[in-house]
């Protein structure tokens, strides 16, 4: 497939669901899924530290004590990602897909506790470096333990949650309070979440897939087995589910780079995975809701809102609308498909940045109010396409990345990201208080390009398992359903040969 070739057509074979699965079909009301449910949401607290602190700074930069007191540093957090990123996908890989989120939330822990009581600046700058390590660790891996537990009519929605409406509401509520703790309470409420999974990650599953990297073939069974189908280990959905992770990880033995970021750029499919993951990450900072993001105070101030408890409380109802948007679109990313979100989404922005460029204009030169405010309404309207997709930045990378290269790609997905954000943070100040909205002017053109590249680029992954999506990357050679009856252990027990009796090489780190 070229560059800019239209993307293979769906194949349609949905194969495991036509699998006989012992769980109920609502999920809430299956004890297994529920237990699931719940260890997905501890992968996830992690996703709310990250969201929470965006928000955190846009609120904050309303707030005169924490300006007068520190400064915007906003650039820190971000710098602290870069090396997060690879620091955490090492040690998933080699030492399980907990750990690196369990040593980032003790290091998250710490930076809240240096960054509450800093003093001067480099203090608190060091804390944010320290936090923003940490975050990128845990951050990396988080939701690849969240889709590799996943079961298959879970994996789509479960990883798409979001966590900043905490922060901007907290941050309005300490706003009044008139010290140094109306910056100091939000920054220690920013590290609960890593509280929370310091006291149950430990005992969460670990990644059925890495388990059989490392040749625990009967340990990823069981666990499969536990939450996919109530602990039935020959239920069919649960012996096509771990027959399919093992014939993709023999058919990754061939590689002599298996596991490396050589790895990365070593076939046609692995290279047009990391575009599509820069593409993701890069898109998803450099669209112009960045600017929105972490200077909404600034844009308020153009268009005539100058207070900080106004701007504060527009910026939480920015946060409590993008809950009540992000929710539905996360329940309805296996009903729209990938595909359909990215672009709907895209082309949203589009518009609605199209009319704020307008508007802009308008309040700039003319002064009307009616055009503030309406300005003020296309924020949200662009807030409701940014939140419909916002989950997919992590979930669509976590589904089309072999269980070789999972954390490889989000750590990609972060670098890129991140580095597109510290740029920005260093430029977008400088451009807006130079050209105000004609700025906006930038970001419109990169959208279109954003878009081009999502239609013509980007396949569709809805009703694929994660080791059937290579079949869209690696062509006829990857594996597939037709591949793992190959391997099929016989479900009544003639084969007397176990999981563990066809350990298969581990990975080369």
């Amino acid at each position: 497939m070229g560059l800019f070739s239209a993307p293979a057509a769906e194949v349609g074979v949905e194969t495991w669901q036509s699998k006989r699965n012992n769980t109920n079909p609502v999920w809430f009301k299956d004890s297994g899924m529920r237990r699931l449910a719940f260890w997905m949401t501890m992968c996830c607290m992690t996703m709310i530290g990250v969201g929470y602190d965006g928000a955190l700074l846009t609120g904050l930069q309303a707030n005169p004590f924490w300006l007068s007191y520190l400064g915007i540093m906003t650039a820190a957090i971000a710098l602290g990602y870069i090396p997060g990123g690879p620091t955490g996908s090492f040690l998933a890989d080699r030492y399980g897909r907990k750990v690196p989120v369990i040593v980032g939330a003790v290091l998250a822990v710490a930076g809240m506790i240096v960054q509450v009581t800093a003093k001067t600046g480099n203090v608190f700058l060091g804390s944010r470096l320290l936090i923003g390590f940490s975050n990128g660790m845990s951050y990396c891996i988080s939701p690849v333990l969240a889709a590799e537990l996943a079961h298959p009519r879970q994996r789509g929605p479960a990883i798409a949650l979001v966590g900043s409406i905490i922060a901007a509401w907290t941050t309005f509520g300490t706003l009044n309070i008139k010290s140094d703790w109306s910056w100091r309470l939000p920054v220690i409420l920013q590290a609960m979440g890593c509280v929370v999974q310091l006291f149950t990650i430990p005992f969460a599953p670990e990644s059925p897939r890495w388990l059989v990297s490392r040749g625990q073939n009967d340990k990823a069974l069981e666990i499969l087995a536990r939450y996919h189908a109530n602990g039935d280990q020959n239920d069919e959905l649960v012996q096509f589910e771990i027959n399919e992770i093992i014939a993709a990880h023999q058919q990754t033995l061939t590689n002599k780079n298996i596991g490396t970021w050589r790895d990365l750029l070593a076939t046609p499919g692995n290279r047009k995975r990391v575009y599509i993951c820069l593409i993701t990450s890069i898109g998803g900072q450099c669209n112009g809701y960045v600017i929105i993001t972490y200077y909404l105070p600034q844009i308020l101030k153009t268009v005539g809102v100058t207070g900080a408890t106004q701007q504060t409380a527009l910026f939480g109802g920015l946060s409590i609308w993008g809950l009540f948007v992000a929710v539905p679109a996360a329940l309805f990313v296996d009903r729209l498909g990938r595909r359909k979100i990215w672009l709907m989404t895209y082309t949203w922005m589009l518009v609605c940045e199209i009319c704020v460029t307008a508007l802009s204009a308008t309040f700039e030169n003319t002064g009307s109010k009616g055009a503030g405010i309406a300005v003020v309404v296309f924020l949200y309207l662009v807030s409701l396409a940014k939140q419909s997709r916002h989950g997919l930045n992590v979930a669509y990378p976590c589904e089309i990345m072999p269980t070789h290269l999972r954390s490889k790609g989000i750590a990609i997905v972060m670098m890129g990201g991140y580095i597109a954000q510290s740029v920005n943070q260093y430029v977008n100040p400088v451009a807006f208080d130079a050209i105000t909205w004609k700025y906006y002017l930038v970001y419109i053109v990169i959208l279109c390009g954003l878009i081009t590249t999502f239609y013509f680029y980007f396949p569709e992954t809805r009703g694929y398992t994660m080791e059937e999506v290579a079949l869209l990357f690696d062509g006829p050679t990857a594996v597939f359903p037709e591949h793992v009856e190959e391997i099929q252990l016989d479900a009544a027990g003639d084969n007397k040969e176990t999981l563990q009796d066809r350990v298969v090489p581990e990975l080369k780190l």
